[in-house]
């Protein structure tokens, strides 16, 4: 068999055929694609057609939900956001459906230490989105009760900017969010597995009663990463200062993740040192609220603390670092190494601060 063989362009003239032809057949792959049944723009006429009810319809119909199942039943390929060893978060952009609704961003978040289990699924709906008021989301769902301030859709998300109604249902809970500034248009929906599916794992050595993690703290004293890592079995993740000066390590993986006594769980634990000598500068520790995430922890009221401390007195003053914040008061105890403080929301616990004697 002849082999074909293609002349080399050697004029200007020949070059532009070969750029065009190139063209050509680009632009004429890239419409054949668009023509195939599933792709972008016939999935997007189709999900043109369809009304609230059917997506959420759609959505939990594909329980027990996938990337895969969620995205066939949004009509749209979700990407990665992020993952690490704990869990991984999917995202989809800008989709519409029919009549008006414009989810602005949809965001799945499942749990690699739970084989994939999802955590929460998150639709955002677009500010230009057509309004869809309480009063019809009321007609679809009858048994929609306003529960508050209710679970966080967005983890940026101001604590009290919104109102949330709830629905329950087989497989778990509905939230549909309304925020104040526009108050009768839905803003925001949530999915949330049932309880059961979101017990923490827990470990032997997470176990420990809060005097007694705090004891183990103490031991370590003085503090390096290594050895608060090891005490709290925390994970940090190392930064530096913007002028050098110090260094940050900080465990924000969760209270899925940092579990300890039945009703502990700890939203953060975070430590600065000193770059040169790395010296503790302070070491904070809290425990979970319901602004924190799905576990919350019990409430660990002042009565409690005192029976494990009962030096503690009143402090006027706001432990370093002085940071933005709501706590309502702290109480602190000074100990052989420094100074041990429990701040208080609420009346109850809502962080522990140590800072070393300097």
């Amino acid at each position: 068999m002849a082999q074909m063989t293609m002349k080399k362009p050697t004029s200007t003239i020949e070059w532009v055929y070969v750029i065009c032809f190139l063209s050509c057949f680009v632009t004429t792959q890239a419409i054949a694609s668009d023509a195939v049944p599933g792709n972008k723009t016939a999935q997007s006429m189709k999900n043109k057609k369809i009304k609230l009810e059917e997506l959420v319809q759609k959505l939990e119909d594909a329980n027990p939900w996938s990337i895969k199942k969620v995205s066939e039943a949004l009509g749209a390929k979700l990407t990665p956001d992020y993952s690490n060893q704990y869990n991984a978060s999917y995202v989809a952009n800008r989709l519409e459906y029919g009549e008006g609704l414009i989810a602005d961003k949809v965001k799945l978040r499942l749990s690699i230490k739970r084989n994939n289990e999802m955590i929460r699924l998150i639709l955002d709906f677009a500010k230009d989105a057509a309004c869809l008021t309480h009063e019809h989301l009321k007609e679809i769902y009858p048994s929609m009760d306003y529960i508050g301030s209710g679970p966080r859709l967005e983890h940026n998300s101001p604590t009290y900017s919104y109102r949330t109604y709830e629905v329950k249902r087989s497989w778990g809970d509905l939230f549909f969010k309304f925020d104040y500034q526009q108050p009768n248009c839905l803003t925001g929906i949530t999915f949330a597995p049932p309880e059961p599916s979101r017990e923490p794992i827990v470990s032997d050595d997470h176990k420990m009663k809060l005097e007694e993690l705090l004891q183990r703290v103490e031991a370590a004293n003085p503090w390096t990463a290594e050895k608060v890592s090891k005490a709290l079995g925390a994970e940090f993740k190392h930064s530096t200062s913007q002028n050098g000066d110090f260094n940050h390590y900080d465990d924000t993986r969760g209270p899925d993740d940092l579990r300890y006594e039945e009703n502990l769980f700890l939203s953060r634990i975070s430590m600065r040192t000193d770059a040169k000598t790395n010296k503790a500068h302070w070491l904070i520790i809290e425990p979970s609220s319901s602004r924190s995430g799905w576990f919350t922890s019990g409430c660990f009221t002042l009565d409690r603390i005192k029976k494990s401390y009962p030096d503690i007195e009143f402090s006027s003053g706001t432990p370093p670092p002085r940071r933005a914040t709501d706590t309502k008061a702290y109480y602190k105890t000074e100990r052989p190494w420094g100074r041990l403080s429990f701040g208080f929301r609420n009346d109850c616990l809502s962080d522990i601060v140590l800072t070393p004697n300097q």
